[in-house]
C-alpha cells in the first residue's frame, strides 16, 4: 500500500529481526493517502512492465492446488493471478479496506471458491502449523520489525519443503529506477535477509536477480 511516493509497497508493518526496524513514518504517510489513491498505484498498468507478475508466479512452480498465502496482499494484485491458475489463496492484510475490496472482487471475478481473505495484526501472519506451501511476500518485507518473531511464524506455517517467496527492492538502488520507489535508506539487501531468514529456520536459499528490473526474488526453504 504506498502510493505516490512509494507504489507498490504492501501495507504490512509488520516484523522479524534481531534488530527492530522502525519504518513507522513510512507506514503513517501511506496510510494517510486516500484509498482510491492507493488502489490506481497497486493496479496501474506500469506496474506489470517491471513488476512481471507472471513470470514471477510461474517461478513458483505449477501452483494448482497448492495452498498459498500472499502476506501484505493490498489489491491482490498476486493473489488473484495466483487464483486463476488454480491456486488456493489466502489474500493477507492488515488493513480492512483491501479485505473488503478483495473480497468484492473476487466474487466480481469468479474466484471466489478458491479464494479467501485474512484480517492479520502487525506481528503475526496467523498461517498456523503446516498449513500453506507457499509463502508470498511482495514488496513487504522490509515493513516488517521483529522479523526473527515473524519468519518463525512463517516457517512454521508452511508445510514440510514449503516454499517462502519474497520479491523486493535491490539495495543498492538501480540509478535509472524512478523517483516514486523506496528510498535507499527503506531497503534490505540480500545477503542481510538471508542471514535473517538462517536464524527463523530457513536453510536453503535461491535468489534471481535478473528476472525483474529493479527487484529481486528471493526463495526460500
Amino acid at each position: 500500500m504506498r502510493a505516490i511516493i512509494y507504489i507498490y509497497i504492501i501495507l504490512v508493518s509488520i516484523s522479524c529481526s534481531h534488530k527492530k526496524h522502525h519504518h513507522g513514518h513510512a507506514n503513517h504517510v501511506m496510510n494517510q493517502k486516500v484509498f482510491e489513491d492507493l488502489v490506481k498505484a497497486f493496479e496501474s498498468p506500469e506496474r506489470e512492465s517491471y513488476q512481471k507478475p507472471n513470470l514471477v508466479i510461474a517461478s513458483m512452480g505449477d501452483i494448482r492446488k497448492k495452498n498459498v498465502i500472499d502476506i501484505g496482499a493490498g489489491t491482490g494484485y498476486f493473489s488473484f493471478r495466483m487464483a486463476k491458475k488454480g491456486a488456493y489463496v489466502t489474500h493477507a492484510d492488515v488493513d480492512d479496506r483491501f479485505i473488503d475490496f478483495a473480497n468484492e472482487k473476487s466474487k466480481k471475478i469468479g474466484v471466489s471458491k478458491n479464494f479467501k481473505t485474512l484480517k492479520i495484526p502487525y506481528d503475526d501472519p496467523q498461517m498456523g502449523i503446516s498449513q500453506y506451501d507457499i509463502a508470498l511476500l511482495v514488496n513487504t518485507y522490509h515493513h516488517i520489525e521483529d522479523r526473527t518473531d515473524y519468519f518463525k511464524k512463517v516457517k512454521d506455517g508452511l508445510i514440510n519443503g514449503g516454499q517462502l517467496v519474497i520479491v523486493d527492492f535491490k539495495k543498492p538502488k538501480n540509478p535509472s529506477e524512478p523517483n516514486k520507489f523506496p528510498r535507499e535508506e527503506m531497503r534490505i539487501s540480500v545477503s542481510q535477509i538471508k542471514e535473517e531468514l538462517a536464524t527463523c529456520g530457513f536453510t536453503s536459499f535461491k535468489v534471481d536477480n535478473r528476472m525483474l528490473p529493479y527487484q529481486f526474488v528471493l526463495y526460500a526453504r
